[in-house]
């Protein structure tokens, strides 16, 4: 056993044992608010925060000025920061007392410096040490305060803050576990996520999009969230802004996190340990920190909770109003769906008629719905979710190793390694599918007797929930692996480089135990009697032409059999088993399921390759500005996104779940890049009111594969002046380059209908624009249809194309920030700050739904437009024929907002040490133009976005801590406003479609508690209480019957765990 693991072995086995003791200060972790000022005054400030005592040479520090140190961090880590570029470092350090020493440029003697962290990483500025306060807003929150919230979700940890509303996924996590940040609720393909300014391969096939669950938390020092001006400092993707996670490093000792939590119902359970063991190399000349970290929580189904097992609420008619308007009801079915099979009439309409599947008359209850009556209270309807669990958390299993190497040959070589190893595993329970206007023939062989004497030979339509087949239960197995190697170092006191090589690779493998094959649902559906021997067979073993019939049929146009083969051969011996759709005995169709629904399984691989380097300098040898010498930065990179996903013999071709042709995926694109910045500090302390201004700049110039050459840019500037006053501006160009699945995603075949919704039918043509009717009586007396009399059927469907456009270009997006912060010299400890922000991207890639494609069409100036390109109409009947559906560059989007923030801490002799931390963002507007024509959606307050995620006004935390002596305290309330659930006009609000009782979901106020006891070096307990209000999401028209949102289902959970830490000793 070599020296290292048995030195592991030892601190693991005194760990325990060693824990009574009591903690020196220097280990504790502490709320800092020291603003940049001259050394002096800072190490006096500092001290009085950290509760020790420091020497200091005095006659020294003339004309030094230290950096800011603001957040929760242990008191070395604040230390090595407060000296970071000052000459100061450590030249004693027994625990409680320090003693700082001048350390001169030439200075060769040893001196033993205290720091966990081997460079200062800065959000917003490749800019080498002494650089300024970024001119461009950026928002942190350290590692301990996401700790302190008591969530082991990394997602839901940074979604509290205001600018990434929109990632809060409640429980539901993309729906199989998955976490991706939505910055300003702009989308996460707009959103770019480093880990310690280094890009992380994407987690999802097609997409640059990062799955955060493969950080892990217990490494994470603080997370940066910059808005604007990134693009041309990281790259695309950055059209919203960077989140960064920047990891702990350098770590000394060993340390062993635990934490445990389950739901106040008991059945919530989440666990998450953690272990960290960092060694120096040679005192401090080198590093490599290893951390482990394991999580795991069940999922759970709806029947856990009373709240998502009732029906459906729906927004109905209410028949005891003087006007039928909307309200939310409870107990509604569905008007056209039963668990046995509900027989459309003869005429294969949706009308009141129609029969069960037993051939009973199909009873209809009051119709309540404000769609053609699809809702009912009451009759035989199917009851919406009774009895489907669908999942309300998903399962999740995570298993995450990272190690951080460094060793510095020397000042001018100091090489570094960084591993990253991930495993999650995610489990998800999906409810039964639906069958809708399926064709029944007149002779098919279960069809009540009653029923097939009135269906003409053309044959009928069906629609049933298929509970019989079971729920879905998809797994999703998620490996990561990412490797940075490189190197930095100082060629002279003013120039510096970093160069860098970055591979990650993702590959998820996705199964789903329980999926319904369409095309051998379509055939063992197609039962008949077989005249030879009596007995009930499939329609295909005897007649294999009838099956490529019933595969081209109008409904089924999904599978066309030019697509790709069926998942089994028509005929004689095929293993169709029949199955009667019209009973809901499942024992009677056990070996018909059993053939129909089969696991399939999906692999998705993403990879990586970031080549980069670039060189930092000041002009301090030669010259200086009045404020100090000039930075700059100039690089390049090189860059290769990869993605392919294979879809396995049955989810492939033409036999998906979906009745859509899941067709492989592979695409690349690679891009080369130039790149520079400047910092030009312009004026320092002239005067009583100027005591800094600086201006910034930066470029970048790319060359992609796929859509040729981009530029961005950003100009900002920073003046401070007297009384702690200091001004931030930045105005900056983005652009986003298409996604590999937004350009190479294959054309896969479905159907869908627009029916009476329709812009040309007569009863819209006075609804759209004024060009509207006259294209529309155009594109109609083209075909032979006159205007006046077209009325497309409801439930009409017709082929539909969705996939890639590899003629996409890139997304355009102009950003204006400005700000103030604010730390009066008279109030220490006090800090605040507003920002305002204005993005404008144009040219945004959007896919439209089969609607707004009809709509723009008609709605356009003239029918030559690109939407008017994407679909076809019947020559005689005028009925839409086809449609495709792709991504197109025409959408804009606009958003802007305020971001407010305040810290105070205030360290008392008698009573410990008080902190306040609050931040609050306001949506001033979210709008988005989906098409050319100048129509504006506004998404702002809304709980359902375009892109993706909730969109209240005003969301604010607010973070109280008290610590004094071995105990400290922490108070957190999240609140988030009310949103629309949804958009209507005030036309629609005075007649029968305004929602009078519960228009909003509620506004969201959380409040979690977390209560920590110290006892010994940097160890502690600690239990809380999240949603300590026991609050569950509110009332909604939808899945689940409520707006989970930011709030899940679990109520009031508790969590009890312990941070042990044992220091490396020091000489």
């Amino acid at each position: 056993m070599g020296r290292g693991v048995r030195r592991f072995v030892r601190r693991g086995a005194v760990a325990l044992l060693l824990v009574g003791l009591p903690a020196p200060a220097i280990a504790q972790t502490r709320v800092f608010n020291v603003p940049s000022q001259d050394a002096a005054t800072a190490i006096v400030a500092f001290a009085l925060q950290a509760d020790v005592q420091i020497t200091a040479p005095v006659s020294r520090l003339a004309g030094v000025r230290t950096p800011a140190v603001r957040g929760a961090m242990d008191v070395r880590t604040a230390l090595a920061t407060l000296l970071r570029g000052t000459h100061l470092a450590v030249a004693r350090d027994d625990g409680r007392t320090i003693t700082l020493r001048f350390v001169s440029d030439t200075d060769a003697a040893p001196v033993t410096t205290v720091s966990n962290v081997s460079e200062l990483v800065v959000t917003g500025t490749r800019v080498g040490t002494g650089a300024p306060q970024s001119s461009a807003p950026v928002t942190t929150r350290s590692g301990r305060s996401l700790a302190d919230t008591g969530d082991t979700n990394v997602q839901r940890m940074v979604a509290e803050a205001g600018a990434l509303v929109g990632s809060a996924a409640g429980d539901d996590e993309r729906g199989t576990g998955e976490s991706a940040l939505n910055l300003r609720n702009l989308g996460q393909n707009r959103t770019l996520t480093l880990v310690d300014s280094r890009r992380f391969v994407g987690g999802f096939g097609g997409s640059s999009a990062v799955d955060v669950n493969a950080i892990p938390a217990a490494l994470i020092e603080r997370v940066d969230v910059l808005t604007g001006g990134a693009s041309a400092i990281y790259g695309a993707d950055a059209v919203t802004g960077v989140v960064n996670f920047i990891l702990k490093r350098n770590f000394q000792g060993l340390a062993i996190d635990a934490q445990y939590g389950d739901a106040e119902r008991g059945d919530y359970r989440d666990q998450v340990y953690s272990i960290t063991l960092g060694q120096g190399l040679q005192g401090d000349r080198g590093n490599v920190t290893v951390n482990y970290t394991f999580g795991e929580r069940p999922n759970v189904l709806a029947a856990a909770r009373r709240e998502a097992t009732v029906d459906i609420y729906e927004q109905v008619n209410n028949p005891n109003g003087p006007t039928p308007r909307f309200v939310l009801m409870q107990g509604t079915r569905e008007a056209f769906f039963t668990l046995g099979g509900a027989v459309i009439d003869p005429r294969r309409q949706i009308s009141p008629g129609g029969f069960k599947g037993d051939g009973t008359p199909f009873v209809h209850g009051v119709s309540v719905g404000g769609f053609a009556g699809a809702t009912e209270i009451g009759g035989d309807g199917a009851p919406s979710y009774t009895l489907f669990n669908d999942d309300i958390r998903p399962g999740a299993r995570r298993n995450i190793l990272t190690v951080l190497a460094r060793y510095d040959v020397s000042d001018g070589f100091r090489p570094y390694v960084d591993l990253h190893l991930s495993e999650v595993r995610n489990t998800s329970t999906a409810q039964p599918t639906q069958l809708v206007n399926q064709p029944i023939a007149r002779d098919n062989a279960f069809l009540p007797a009653n029923v097939a004497a009135l269906v003409p030979a053309s044959g009928t339509l069906m629609n049933r929930w298929d509970y019989d087949g079971d729920l879905r239960d998809l797994r999703v197995s998620k490996r990561t692996v990412r490797v940075v190697a490189g190197a930095r170092g100082d060629l002279s006191p003013h120039l510096q480089y970093d160069v860098s090589i970055n591979y990650g690779q993702v590959r998820a493998r996705s199964s789903a135990s329980n999926a319904r094959l369409y095309d051998r649902y379509l055939a063992a559906m197609d039962a008949v009697v077989d005249p030879a021997s009596g007995r009930i067979v499939c329609r295909s073993d005897i007649d294999p032409a009838s099956f490529s019939r019933l595969r081209t049929d109008a409904l089924a146009v999904a599978f066309n059999p030019a697509l790709g083969p069926a998942s089994f051969v028509a005929g004689q011996g095929s293993g169709c088993i029949p199955y009667n759709p019209f009973t809901t005995d499942s024992s009677v169709n056990a070996q018909a399921l059993a053939w129909i629904y089969q696991p399939i399984v999906d692999v998705v691989r993403n990879s990586q390759t970031v080549v980069s380097g670039y060189l930092g300098a000041d002009t301090g040898e030669v010259f200086e500005l009045p404020g100090g010498p000039i930075r700059l930065v100039v690089g390049g990179e090189y860059r290769r996104e990869a993605s392919e996903a294979d879809f396995g013999p049955f989810s492939g071709s033409s036999r998906s779940i979906t009745r859509i042709n899941n067709i492989d995926l592979k695409g690349e694109y690679d891009v080369y890049e130039v790149f520079g910045e400047v910092s030009l500090p312009l004026l320092k302390d002239v005067g009583p009111l100027v005591r800094e201004l600086v201006v910034d700049g930066a470029y970048r110039l790319s060359n992609y594969s796929t859509i040729g050459t981009t530029q961005t840019w950003k100009v900002g500037g920073v003046f401070a002046t007297a009384g702690g006053l200091r001004f931030r501006g930045a105005w900056s160009k983005a652009a986003r380059a298409p996604t590999i699945g937004e350009l190479f995603t294959p054309v896969t075949n479905t159907v869908t209908t627009i029916g009476i919704n329709d812009p040309c039918a007569s009863a819209n043509l006075g609804l759209g624009t004024a060009t509207r009717r006259a294209n529309c009586e155009t594109a109609l007396r083209t075909l032979g249809v006159d205007p006046a009399t077209f009325n497309p059927l409801l439930g009409s469907f017709f082929p539909s194309s969705v996939g890639g456009n590899p003629t996409l270009q890139e997304e355009t997006a102009r950003t204006k920030t400005y700000g103030v912060t604010w730390e009066p010299t008279f109030v220490p400890g006090l800090s605040l700050s507003a920002d305002h922000y204005d993005i404008e991207i144009s040219d945004a890639v959007i896919t439209p739904t089969t609607i707004s494609i009809f709509n723009a069409c008609y709605d356009a100036a003239s029918l030559d437009n690109i939407f008017c390109s994407l679909l076809r109409r019947d020559t005689g009947s005028g009925m839409a024929s086809f449609v495709r559906v792709n991504a197109v560059n025409v959408a804009k989007v606009y958003t802007s907002g305020w971001e407010l923030a305040g810290a105070y801490a205030l360290p008392t002799d008698r009573f410990g040490r008080f902190s306040l931390a609050a931040t609050a963002s306001y949506l001033q507007r979210l709008e988005l133009q989906k098409t050319p024509l100048p129509v504006l959606t506004d998404d702002r307050g809304r709980f359902d976005t375009d892109t993706g995620g909730s969109s209240p006004r005003w969301v604010a935390n607010v973070d109280l801590g008290w610590a004094g002596g071995r105990w400290d305290l922490n108070y957190g309330i999240n609140y988030s406003g009310r949103t629309l659930r949804n958009p209507l006009s005030n036309a629609q609000r005075a007649t029968a479609y305004d929602v009078i009782d519960t228009p909003y979901v509620k506004a969201y106020i959380n409040h979690d508690v977390q209560v920590g006891y110290r006892v010994r070096s940097d160890s502690r307990l600690y239990a809380g209480v999240r949603n300590l209000t026991d609050r569950y999401p509110d009332k909604y028209q939808g899945s689940l019957n409520a707006a989970s949102g930011r709030q899940g289902y679990a109520g009031r959970t508790y969590y009890v765990g312990f941070n042990l830490k044992l220091d490396d000793a020091r000489p």
